[in-house]
């Protein structure tokens, strides 16, 4: 994963999450053309489950990562979701309970 000044930072971690949400805000360059999200339209996705892919991230990293933004972003989506399931919902309801629902 790359961060907007070019650095590396490992998947799954809080950092590499920021790092990429915060490059998104401030703006991407592609083909020429800077695409800026603002924090509140950004819904990062991750991995449910560790079997889900690469870049997993426990519930307590997730929790960290959104509470580094307050209520900032838009909302936490995942893909997968069945291996989320599969695991009694851990990421689902953890994102449920971070956003106050």
């Amino acid at each position: 994963m790359y961060g907007c000044s070019g650095d590396s930072y490992s998947a799954g971690t809080v950092q590499g999450f920021t790092a990429q949400t915060d490059c998104l805000n401030k703006g991407l360059v592609v083909q020429g053309t800077t695409i800026k999200v603002p924090y509140d339209k950004q819904v990062p996705g991750l991995p449910a489950q560790s079997g889900a892919g690469g870049g997993y991230m426990s519930p307590s990293l997730v929790s960290q990562a959104w509470r580094h933004y307050g209520t900032g972003l838009k909302g936490l989506m995942t893909w997968s979701i069945n291996w989320d399931g599969s695991k009694n919902w851990t990421f689902g309801d953890n994102v449920k309970a971070l956003q106050g629902r």
